[in-house]
This record gives C-alpha cells, structure tokens and sequence, in this order.
C-alpha cells in the first residue's frame, strides 16, 4: 500500500495522530465519536459504526502496563508528554503531544 510520508505501516494515520487520538481519550477522556470527527480524514461512515474501535486498537499496540485499555494508553501519552519539546507553561496538551510524537522514537 502506497500511503503519504508519515504514516505508521499498516495503520493509515501519523504516529502524531495516533498519539493524539489516544491523549484526547485517555488523558481528556473525550467521547471516541468526538475523537473520530476531529481526527479521521474518513467522513461517510456506516450505520453500525458506534465510536472508534481503532482507539482500543491503538491502545493494545501501543500501550503498556497493566490495567485497562485507557489506563494503558494513558501511560503512553504521559510518556510521549515527557519527550515533547514544547513546554507545558505555554503549550496545550494537543500541541505537545503532536509534537513529541513528530521525532523519531
């Protein structure tokens, strides 16, 4: 699959986004449609689709730790807040978690 610079193999989104899409989750707790509108490039959805199942997928891949899914995701957004280069004095959540998901790992 040809996909554009950027994007995690195999999972059509941007590290950046990934970890966005999980801080705004874990972190915020915001509703998994909410997160979808925001974030997915994709707009016409089927009539069974409730939330955003990719959000647990996310979350078993890359979180870590014991507990449940969103504590798991929570750990790795907290994590990718350690390693941004923005400071939280004057940054917001959303733009250092992008951030610190923009360098390499």
């Amino acid at each position: 699959m040809v996909v554009p610079l950027g994007v995690v193999p195999g999972r059509r989104y941007s590290m950046p986004t990934i970890g966005l899409a999980l801080a705004l989750w874990a972190l915020r707790n915001q509703d998994a449609a909410r997160i979808r509108r925001l974030l997915s490039p994709f707009r016409i959805l089927g009539a069974s689709v409730i939330g955003w199942p990719q959000l647990r997928r996310w979350a078993r891949a890359y979180g870590f730790g014991d507990g449940t899914l969103r504590e798991r995701a929570e750990r790795f957004a907290q994590e990718g807040l350690a390693r941004s280069p923005l400071s939280a004095q004057t940054h917001g959540i959303q733009a250092r978690i992008f951030a610190s998901f923009l360098q390499p790992v």
